[in-house]
């Protein structure tokens, strides 16, 4: 069977993308291989299709078990004889999977690094035979990766104890330059061919939102809900409990989007997260608040927008994160919700590994610098990944301008809210004169701006509005509700 036969019986494709068919053939032809190849342009199948074409087992390292278990149950649902080796599976799990690698029952294997400094494991791979190495998210071998892991740097001294010397094919699909010279320079390989595609994807745009405080946030993060209330999306923050803290937030003020609008976090029991993930996946569940820990691996076509309320700890971490949207080809929107001090956490986090601190500093001062300069947003990560100059792509808010716009303006797309503030404003200065008050001492901006996207109809709705408590509505509330909603 050929290469585009195999694609076509297990995948249901009629055609590879570019580079696909070249790296495939490289495989094949026993050659190793480095790819850098982004989000969305199937970087899997290039391994994949090679582990159905070749006579013994394709191991694949991956650094998360709910990443291999992800693509082992992909892989199963095409069809295609694929397992996994990890420390979630029970003792009798495990020998049975064993005996079954050992029977030639399956064409692929996934593991972790760690599992490959174990004997026993090792002498089970020499017992079946392996074909060929693969190794996802290549990038964790390297220093200068955002995803550092020392164990990935022992990979190739613990599969040198293999019998059949297998080739080896990495994969990733965010890397600079010195990432990938890092990787390079650690796997050591004999004349392999190396794969690089531009990062870049013209159909996300990417608009990063100044904030002054939290509540502005709120604000723009339930106006995003209301554009994309129907469309699948994924809200990323720094620290598990913030990630609890706006899932209440938005059952409390969106509870039509509440059943869709799931959490999911590495404190989290295993079973929980696999079945977050599957709701996500059948679209079940359309919107995600997650950590990091959400996402690497997750093949999900049409998700619309993508949202950080805190930053992330690099300029490969945002892209990877934003990348996940999109995926279909489709217009897919994102939105960084940068409030300074959030800086803090990121940073409290991001460099409390000592073994990393030197160059996720760095990383943490060009995604600063990243998300303050007024250039293009996609012309700048080209650079920042390829160091060549690339076309600005009239789609982020730089490229249109915004930067120029008042910070709470920009998500203010719904014409109905804009006439509710117009009515607010007006309502709030006649009505400071006639009780000869200041307008902003019956509301304050933000709580304008709360009130005309939520619309309180009745003194308890009113209640939920940040700042307004029982004085306010003995004292106002009537002439509101009279002004506003009768």
């Amino acid at each position: 069977m050929t290469p585009r036969e195999t694609l076509k019986k297990y995948f249901g494709y009629d055609t590879f993308r570019s580079p696909q068919a070249e790296i495939i053939k490289a495989v094949l032809e026993h050659q190793s291989v480095v790819a850098i190849l982004p989000t969305g342009t199937g970087k899997s199948l290039c391994f994949q299709i090679p582990a159905l074409l070749l006579p013994k087992i394709t191991l694949v390292i991956s650094p998360l078990i709910a990443l291999m278990e992800d693509q082992v149950n992909h892989l199963n649902e095409a069809k295609i004889p694929a397992t996994f080796i990890n420390s979630s599976l029970s003792k009798e799990e495990r020998e049975k999977r064993e005996k079954g690698i050992l029977e030639n029952e399956y064409k692929l294997v996934y593991s972790t690094p760690e599992r490959l400094k174990q004997n026993k494991f090792i002498q089970l791979l020499n017992n079946a035979g392996v074909s060929l190495v693969v190794i996802d998210e290549a990038h964790c071998i390297s220093e200068w990766g955002h995803d550092f892991r020392p164990e990935y740097r022992k990979i190739v001294k613990n599969i040198s104890k293999l019998s059949t010397k297998p080739k080896i094919a990495a994969f990733t699909a965010t890397a600079t330059k010195e990432t990938l010279q890092d990787i390079l320079r650690v796997l050591n390989l004999d004349e392999p061919e190396v794969f690089s595609i531009s990062p870049l994807r013209t159909n996300l745009s990417l608009n990063v939102i100044p904030c002054n405080t939290a509540a502005e946030q709120e604000i723009h993060l339930l106006r995003i809900l209301d554009k994309f209330h129907d469309q699948s999306g994924i809200i990323y923050c720094a620290t598990r409990r913030k990630v609890e803290e706006l899932k209440q937030f938005i059952d409390f003020y969106k509870p039509k989007l509440s059943t869709f609008t799931e959490y999911y976090h590495g404190g989290m029991e295993t079973e929980a997260r696999a079945l977050v993930q599957a709701n996500f996946a059948s679209d079940k569940t359309k919107i995600i608040l997650a950590t990091n820990a959400f996402g690497m691996g997750i093949d999900k076509a049409n998700i619309r927008f993508v949202v950080h309320w805190h930053p992330p700890a690099s300029i490969e971490h945002y892209y990877q994160e934003v990348g996940r949207g999109g995926r279909d080809r489709e217009p897919a929107e994102c939105f960084l919700l940068l409030l300074e001090k959030n800086f803090q956490v990121v940073a409290d986090i991001a460099l409390s590994n000592p073994l990393t601190f030197k160059h996720q500093k760095q990383k943490l001062q060009s995604l600063y610098n990243f998300l303050l300069s007024q250039l293009c947003r996609t012309a700048q990560i080209g650079k920042y990944f390829t160091e060549e100059k690339s076309l600005a792509c009239e789609n982020c808010d730089n490229c249109q301008r915004k930067l120029f716009l008042p910070s709470l303006t920009r998500t203010l797309w719904n014409k109905t809210e804009k006439e509710r503030i117009q009515s607010l404003s007006f309502w709030r200065t006649e009505y400071g004169k006639y009780i000869r008050i200041s307008p902003y001492t019956i509301l304050t901006d933000l709580q304008l701006l709360f009130i005309a996207n939520l619309f309180p109809r009745t003194e308890s709705e009113l209640l939920t509005i940040p700042g307004i408590g029982l004085g306010w509505i003995e004292s106002h509330s009537r002439a509101y509700l009279e002004s506003m909603v009768q």
